[in-house]
This record gives structure tokens, C-alpha cells and sequence, in this order.
């Protein structure tokens, strides 16, 4: 009987043994290790999904050059953004709280930037009133006073276009050094 149990706890105990064992591997093979996840984020980034790349960077922390990486990764996303045409896309993204914790340079110079791009677009669209209240906008005067010109130039040439003569003078004596103004006066 003795023998029984002992041969009993011996097979419960190497049963036990198995499955933990068996549970360990398990565990082992469903983990990436640092080294995979790096790799799987690099792929991503070489396949130009930069926001899934940055976050997969991002995660890794200090692990070789991840920080580097999720910095380069952010600031893609941002260069994709800006080149598409949109800029509130680009502008959220160098609002971002964490940004700053990145290595993105001339952060001030990408916003102004932005901005300068979304004050184009409505000039493009002849919505001058909309241009204006994003250059009341801009911080720096001395390039919110260029832009303004520049909007009053491309107004007045948009009156002008239109048959608007007077109107369009009215804009044109505000630019009179400006590109081609005296060409319309």
C-alpha cells in the first residue's frame, strides 16, 4: 500500500513538474524578447507606418538606440503630415505633450511652418478673411506682418482678376513694396 502511494505521488509530482515546465516554454515563445520587438518596430518603420513604428520605439525605452529611433519615427510622422497638406495634423503632433521628450529640432520653426501652410491654403481658396484670423495668430510679428501682406497682395490680384479694379486698389496701396504691385497700379 505503501508502495502504491509513493508510486502515486511520484507520478502527481512528475506530472506537476511537466506541465509547469511546459507552462514556462509556453510563456517564453508568446514574449518577444527586446531584441524581437525592436526588430518588429525597425520593420515597420522600413515599411513607412511610422505612427505604429514610434510606438513600438517608444515602448522599448532606453534599449539600444529606441529613443533615436521613435525621435526619428515621430518626426516622419510629422514630415509626412506636413508634406500632404496637413498642417493641423502637423501642428497636433508638435503639440503634443511628449514631444518634448523627443530630439525633434527646430520645433518652433516646423510650427511657423505649419501655419504659414494653412494661411496659404485659405489665400488659395480666396478665403482672405480665414487667412487673416490665423495670421492674428502667429506670434511672431515680424512674420505675421509679411504674411499679412502677402494676403493683401494676393487679394487685391484676386479682386483685380475679378474686374474689381477699385477694390483691388485699395489692397495694392497697402503693398506697394511687394512683388509685383506696381505692375497693377
Amino acid at each position: 500500500m505503501m508502495k502504491k502511494k509513493g508510486l502515486l505521488l511520484l507520478a502527481i509530482f512528475c506530472i506537476s513538474i511537466f506541465c509547469c515546465s511546459c507552462g514556462n516554454n509556453q510563456s517564453k515563445t508568446n514574449t518577444p524578447t527586446q531584441k524581437e520587438q525592436y526588430q518588429a518596430a525597425q520593420k515597420l518603420y522600413d515599411a513607412q507606418k511610422y505612427q505604429e513604428a514610434y510606438d513600438g520605439f517608444k515602448a522599448l525605452g532606453k534599449y539600444s538606440d529606441s529613443l533615436s529611433k521613435a525621435s526619428q519615427s515621430y518626426a516622419l510622422m510629422i514630415s509626412d503630415a506636413m508634406q500632404g497638406g496637413d498642417y493641423e495634423k502637423a501642428l497636433t503632433l508638435l503639440k503634443a505633450s511628449d514631444i518634448d521628450q523627443l530630439q525633434i529640432d527646430d520645433k518652433d520653426t516646423l510650427i511657423l511652418q505649419c501655419q504659414y501652410g494653412q494661411i496659404l491654403d485659405k489665400m488659395n481658396q480666396n478665403d482672405f478673411e480665414g487667412a487673416r484670423a490665423l495670421i492674428a495668430s502667429l506670434t511672431d510679428q515680424n512674420v505675421a506682418a509679411e504674411v499679412a501682406t502677402e494676403c493683401d497682395y494676393k487679394q487685391g490680384s484676386y479682386l483685380y482678376t475679378q474686374k474689381k479694379y477699385q477694390n483691388a486698389a485699395q489692397y495694392f496701396t497697402k503693398t506697394l513694396n511687394y512683388e509685383q504691385t506696381s505692375d497693377y497700379l
